[in-house]
């Protein structure tokens, strides 16, 4: 009996997970691309499944009566890298249709959902290729594309080998939800996993999975998994094999996957010995900006403490101070954010979203001989949130250059004096004490 593996092409994930954002303030949409061999076979063809992630957020939604509709076309445009003749387009129409329910539940939420589409071409083995996908809103008529590179994978008939992997966000029997795009950040614990096609595995005859996850610029095990895996002697065999990303904090990855005929190959350790050894490979790279849910990307694990002492309290700040290795600084933030929750069975965390994007306002409006939110201002933007008013004195003649925050509504002002004319100002008034946290006020 043949295993049909669909994907359930609809993807859910917090807003603050959405990759980069452009110049336009709107997410940008992703897409993978991955290599399968043909069905039949073919000596010089690999099939290539394109898949993109349109967020929500770039479209526009219009009102028809009872619901709301958003349309959409995805072009992709495939060229050969070596300038060789060959042009490979497609151009598909996507209607999103959301009830005013789902809507207003998305809105309250604050969640951002992104809808997937698949496209299949097939193109040569063992071949470097350029890649154009354009998403075009049929309301506002804007315009979006991404522009990349990616090489074919080259399948022999009869040995041993395996496509490239897919990344799933969650599976429901043989179906699976994909993830697209490089940032892992919002996949849930226990419920993802690597989804990659086998070829040519003799029946009852065990091979041996490595999946590997490096640093981008090292080549040191981040964490590796190895598994048994017993061929059905089917041409081709679905492959589900769970993973979790949970451990795993900000920063670049490469994931690879190995495949092998026998055990003592495993036991290498450097990526060019795994290469040489395996009957097949796959390589991707994974970016995590958002570890366990906390929008810190690209911070360090130091910072991240140093920053929760502004708001801490009683056990939680001795809790932060105490903590000595990485590990135990990752457990106890996530545990601070935990315990901040309003409401422990909700997903969405406000107090922590206000405190991140607080701390990226502040990096970014108030930097000076240090990092933004290191600064005074930093500091009280931070707990206290935007001033209701902001008296600027830059060029006073008569003194320092300083800034006076009026906060009407906590009946509380605070004096900044750049004293060195450095863009540094300095708190000269009394300073609300840590442990201050007004989230409420936005």
């Amino acid at each position: 009996m043949r295993l049909v593996v669909g994907f359930i092409l609809c993807l859910f994930y917090v807003q603050s997970s959405i990759a980069q954002v452009a110049d336009s303030s709107l997410p940008h949409f992703s897409y993978e691309t991955l290599s399968f061999q043909t069905e039949p076979f073919s000596t010089d063809s690999t099939r290539v499944d394109v898949y993109v992630a349109v967020p929500y957020g770039l479209l526009k939604f219009l009102y028809a009566v009872d619901k709301y509709v958003a349309d959409y076309t995805v072009q992709i445009t495939i060229t050969p890298s070596s300038g060789d003749s060959g042009l490979y387009s497609g151009i598909d129409s996507k209607t999103i249709l959301l009830s005013t329910a789902e809507k207003e539940k998305i809105s309250e939420l604050k969640l951002e959902r992104a809808n997937a589409s698949q496209h299949t071409f097939i193109l040569h083995q063992g071949m470097n290729y350029n890649i154009l996908i354009t998403v075009r809103d049929l309301s506002t008529k804007r315009q979006f594309t991404e522009r990349g590179t990616f090489t074919t994978k080259t399948f022999s008939p009869d040995a041993a080998g395996m496509s490239d992997a897919l990344i799933y966000r969650s599976k429901f029997n043989s179906r699976i939800v994909p993830h697209i795009g490089s940032d892992i950040s919002s996949l849930q614990v226990g419920q993802s996993g690597v989804f990659f096609e086998l070829y040519n595995a003799e029946q009852s005859r065990p091979l041996w999975l490595v999946q590997r996850l490096r640093e981008h610029t090292g080549d040191e095990d981040v964490f590796r998994v190895t598994s048994v895996l017993v061929g059905s002697g089917a041409k081709r065999m679905p492959i589900f094999a769970e993973m979790d990303f949970d451990d795993i904090w900000t920063g670049k990855y490469i994931l690879e996957q190995y495949l092998f005929a026998r055990a003592e190959d495993t036991m290498n350790y450097s990526s060019q010995a795994l290469h040489s050894a395996a009957l097949s490979s796959s390589e991707m790279e994974i970016d995590v900006k958002i570890p366990r849910g906390i929008p810190i990307s690209g911070m360090k694990i130091d910072d991240a403490i140093e920053q929760l002492l502004y708001i801490a309290t009683g056990s939680a700040y001795d809790s932060l101070v105490s903590a000595q290795t990485t590990q135990d600084k990752r457990n106890v933030i996530v545990d601070f954010w935990n315990r901040m929750k309003p409401y422990q069975t909700d997903s969405y965390n406000r107090p922590m979203q206000v405190f991140y994007r607080r701390v990226g306002v502040a990096d970014r409006n108030f930097r000076a001989t240090m990092s933004g939110w290191k600064t005074d201002r930093g500091r009280i933007y931070i707990q206290l949130g935007e001033p209701t008013s902001i008296d600027k004195r830059p060029y006073d003649v008569n003194s320092r250059p300083y800034e006076m925050w009026e906060y009407s509504d906590l009946n509380v002002r605070f004096y900044f004096v750049d004293q060195f004319m450095v863009n540094d100002y300095r708190l000269v008034s009394a300073a609300p004490p840590n442990g201050i946290f007004n989230w409420q006020r936005e």
